[in-house]
């Protein structure tokens, strides 16, 4: 496989996260920053990213 190394990467690291939001803010930290990383460099193609948003709505 070209891209064993992108998968493994993938695996150790997860493909999806959770952050918390609160009173319309986005609580990562004041020096925290969220980064799209793309382990698949044999190919170039668009990318895609979908946000859910969960919760009672309560705080927003």
């Amino acid at each position: 496989m070209l891209n064993t190394d992108g998968h493994l990467r993938s695996d150790l690291l997860g493909a999806s996260e959770t952050f918390p939001i609160k009173g319309g803010e986005l609580l990562v930290g004041a020096v925290g920053s969220i980064y799209f990383v793309d382990f698949d460099q044999t190919r170039e193609r668009d990318r895609h990213i979908n946000v859910v948003v969960l919760g009672s709505g309560e705080g927003v």
